[in-house]
């Protein structure tokens, strides 16, 4: 299978994004239905025996940007999508077979000489299994000189992903995102593979957790290519998203201060302030504690008005993170959960925000309060039960008004709550839920965050890990549980502490997938995926799709599919390039969070710990251990590089290189700082004045790459590759320490 270079054809077929001008006295299916028509003849006579492909619609293809995409009526919704579809198996058939005329998108064709891609919306009950939101049917016929295929689904989205598995049986792949990251092979196609397969997802969202306006056109598409359906709501050109069946998902931590922030305005006429009077009658009575305008900035605030609403901590009101009310309380306080006037102001905000506000096109809500905060401590509170217990209570009220709202027509699509199982509300709750607790919007998110990559999940030798695995089998499994809902897991893969390392995870979640959808989890995503520059990652994010879609996947066919369809003669050694990866970066938890800072204030304690070492193998493998496999890495990588490669794999093997790079001196200014420090509680002056320049000058490499950690998101990104260590002051900090040896200024 080789790569084909993309040639510049024109697109012979209405595009969805097309202008029309139409006349006033024609309307505008009639004007559609005429154009279409139009192109239909004029290919169908220029291409004697072509192939076509079918859309079996009728009525105008609406631009992604005219449909109105959260209302009920989904007739325009269905038309875009689906024409798109038709759009992508043109492109890619007229790759395949070279032929650049042919491959029309018509909405009817007679059983004849050409070859046939037919796309079919079907009602429900014409199916023999429910399809559900994006299942579809492929069958083929082979006729000697000509073939059909079908692809049918119940939904605009299912007929989508029912045309990408077809090019992917054809032998399409996007490993990554843009043209260079895909595959398409050379062939007439005379004939087909025989399919005969009814597909649909094992885990219902799959994708990446995100809060930025950070993806471009190319990403997009590469998920949805690869049948992925969880982004975030800050995205931009949010038509696009919809049409690609792109579920849109926000709010995180900020719903504290959106929807109850402290210095919020009080947006209600207060009987005993002035100045408020033209707003709305205050629904709440006045709180005992009512002090007026406390800071004298002329206006109320949500605290000034009811401080009884915010958490209770040693006998103080505090009013959110950064209060000096709450000096010494890292994280903050959430509000008092069970105050019922602050849970309704809460509730009503979000509601309102879901309607016309920042989420009204969400159709996930991400119901997380402050993250690692503390809880209230007041009497009413405490009688509610644990954290999660009252985390529980918040969800199910917001769940509760969603529902009205829908009922009522404010909000008219079907809204998820996900709320987390993580931190201080990672326990099971410990009493029972509402009855009307709806297990089908109201989902968990299991975040393991910290967790070890050494080992997987399941792994009873992992003291880390077992504690996790423990927790979520409280969750899913536990026979005295008191919540029978569904779950979600948010991994690891690149936290915001990886800084985007060349990590290898293939071997991970080969076994951690499956043990999670064993365990009841029907949702997954990741935190802070790159959106470009993957280099290895590439087969991070095309395995996890590929998994997610099919748990019972055989990996072992999926590693070799990618490492011969990516690298071609090179795949062997490309593959032991990719195991080498993961011995070498796989104890990176321990070596971010600890060594790292400890590094940086030129601690002693620095490699001390169950999982890293400095030069012992242990439960995981040192830090000796993993430079010795990111030498091995090097020798391979060099190896490929020498080879002779097509121009395109030959790109793929220097951006891995290039992420290896990055991984090799992060570690080696770890080595070179601890050997630092060593040579100075040895006393050994002329040691550690060598080792610090020697520190020092990879220090400046890591300082010079700005590209590495550059394209994750705020969280996971970092200004360079030196700051990236979280350890960038080790150098200054081995110096202090040589002047004090040295008794030097």
């Amino acid at each position: 299978m080789n790569d084909q270079e993309s040639s510049n054809w024109k697109l012979n077929r209405l595009q969805t994004t097309c202008a029309l001008r139409v006349e006033e006295n024609m309307t505008r299916k009639a004007a559609m239905s005429m154009i279409l028509w139009t192109v239909v003849l004029i290919l169908m006579s220029e291409s004697a025996n072509a192939g076509v492909v079918v859309l079996a619609q009728k009525g105008p293809i609406p631009a992604q940007e005219e449909v109105v995409w959260n209302d009920d009526d989904i007739t325009d919704d269905n038309a875009c999508t689906m024409a798109f579809a038709a759009d992508e198996l043109q492109k890619f058939l007229r790759l395949i077979t070279q032929h650049e005329e042919d491959w029309a998108v018509v909405d009817s064709a007679d059983a004849g000489n050409e070859n046939q891609v037919v796309l079919t919306l079907v009602a429900a009950s014409e199916v023999q299994k429910p399809l559900g939101n994006e299942g579809y049917i492929i069958s083929t016929r082979n006729f000697g000189t000509s073939w059909r295929v079908e692809i049918k689904a119940t939904s605009r989205i299912g007929i989508l992903y029912g045309a990408y598995d077809f090019l992917n049986r054809l032998g399409v792949r996007w490993f990554s995102p843009g043209e260079p990251g895909q595959v398409v092979p050379s062939s007439e196609l005379k004939t087909i593979p025989s399919i005969n397969t009814v597909e649909k997802p094992d885990f219902l969202l799959r994708g990446f957790h995100a809060w930025e306006d950070r993806a471009d056109h190319d990403f997009l598409l590469w998920m949805a290519r690869n049948r992925l359906n969880y982004w975030c709501i800050q995205q931009s050109n949010k038509p696009m998203l919809h049409k690609l069946g792109i579920r849109l998902a926000g709010a995180e931590h900020r719903i504290h201060s959106w929807y109850l922030g402290a210095t919020n305005p009080y947006p209600y006429d207060h009987e005993n302030f002035k100045g408020d009077d033209t707003r709305p009658a205050d629904p709440y009575p006045t709180s005992p504690s009512y002090a007026g305008d406390e800071n004298e900035d002329g206006s109320l605030s949500y605290y000034e008005a009811h401080p009884e609403w915010y958490g209770l901590v040693k006998g103080k009101r505090i009013p959110g993170p950064g209060s000096p009310k709450g000096k010494g309380i890292r994280h903050g306080v959430n509000f008092c959960t069970s105050n019922q006037d602050a849970l309704s102001e809460f509730v009503k905000n979000a509601v309102e925000d879901l309607e016309t506000g920042r989420l009204k096109q969400a159709a996930i809500v991400n119901v997380w309060l402050l993250d690692n905060a503390q809880w209230c401590e007041c009497e009413n509170c405490q009688k509610t039960g644990s954290p999660t217990d009252r985390n529980l209570r918040v969800v199910h009220a917001l769940d509760r008004a969603i529902k009205v709202a829908r009922q009522e027509g404010r909000i008219k699509r079907t809204i998820r709550l996900l709320f987390l199982t993580y931190n201080d509300v990672i326990d099971p709750p410990t009493r029972p839920l509402p009855d009307d607790f709806d297990y089908d919007t109201c989902i968990a998110t299991f975040f393991p965050i910290r967790r070890c990559y050494v080992h997987d999940m399941q792994d009873e030798h992992c003291d880390l890990n077992s504690r996790f695995n423990g927790i979520f089998n409280d969750w899913t499994v536990s026979a005295d549980r008191h919540y029978r809902g569904q779950m979600f897991v948010g991994e690891y893969y690149n936290v915001s502490r990886f800084k985007s390392l060349p990590m290898s995870f293939m071997n991970t979640m080969s076994q951690d997938i499956p043990y999670y959808h064993k365990l009841g989890a029907r949702y997954f995503h990741y935190m802070h995926v790159s959106t470009k520059n993957w280099g290895n990652k590439a087969l991070t994010n095309w395995q996890m799709a590929q998994q997610l879609w099919d748990v019972e996947a055989d990996v072992e066919a999926l590693w070799k599919d990618y490492f011969l369809t990516r690298y071609g003669k090179a795949a062997d050694e490309m593959r032991r390039f990719y195991e080498g990866l993961e011995p070498m970066l796989s104890n990176v938890t321990w070596l971010k969070y600890t060594a790292g800072p400890n590094l940086n204030r030129g601690s002693k304690d620095a490699f001390k710990g169950s999982h890293l070492s400095y030069d012992q193998t242990g439960v995981g493998p040192s830090l000796l251990d993993m430079r010795k496999s990111g030498d091995a890495c090097r020798s391979i990588i060099n190896r490929v590089i020498a080879m002779e490669l097509p121009e395109r794999v030959r790109q793929r093997v220097l951006e891995n290189e290039r992420m290896l790079a990055y991984g090799e001196l992060t570690l080696e200014y770890y080595d070179l700082a601890e050997q630092g420090f060593d040579a100075v509680r040895r006393n050994e002056t002329a040691e550690a004045n060598q080792l610090l320049e020697q520190l020092e000058t990879v220090a400046s490499k890591l300082k010079q790459d700005t590209v590495s950690a550059s394209n994750a998101g705020e969280h996971a990104n970092a200004e360079n590759a030196l700051d990236a260590t979280y350890a960038n002051g080790a150098a200054r900090a081995l110096r202090r320490k040589i002047a004090k040896m040295t008794g030097t200024k």
